[in-house]
């Protein structure tokens, strides 16, 4: 059977993840929207590469 110690830092690890969960997300987010914005500059660079090659 688990001590009282043990739950109590069990809750805090817990209490610790939902309170960063937020953050993580909002990185994840941000990732993500940052990664799917358009780069023309970079699109025409390699179009004319392709056109090369």
């Amino acid at each position: 059977m688990l001590n009282k110690a043990t739950l109590s830092a069990a809750a805090a690890t817990a209490r610790r993840l939902v309170a960063a969960a937020p953050l993580g997300l909002a990185v994840f987010g941000v990732a993500m929207a940052a990664s799917s914005t358009p780069r023309p500059e970079i699109d025409q660079r390699v179009e004319a590469v392709r056109l090369l090659t």
